[in-house]
């Protein structure tokens, strides 16, 4: 499946959990970090994707692409640096 709705609704509860509960729990404790900003700006693309996806007559653009971008680059960053760190 190719669809961005695919990707989105994919990375926002799996991969990207870990770093929305971090940056939310940051947030209510007031120490916001990266992954509040991270976890943010991908539940509000998300939310705000769902909400034009359930009403078009808004005329508002979809960005369900967005949040599997913005979980996928620090969870693969990761997983490189893992990698990295082990081979040497």
């Amino acid at each position: 499946m190719h669809q961005p709705v695919f990707h989105g609704m994919r990375a926002t509860p799996g991969p990207g959990r870990d770093i929305i509960v971090d940056g939310f729990r940051g947030l209510l404790a007031h120490r916001p970090d990266m992954n509040t900003l991270v976890g943010l700006g991908a539940t509000a693309s998300f939310g705000v994707s769902c909400v034009a996806a359930a009403l078009p007559r808004l005329g508002w653009k979809t960005f369900f692409e967005e949040p599997a971008m913005l979980l996928g680059a620090p969870a693969l960053c990761a997983a490189i640096l893992s990698c990295y760190a082990q081979s040497t």
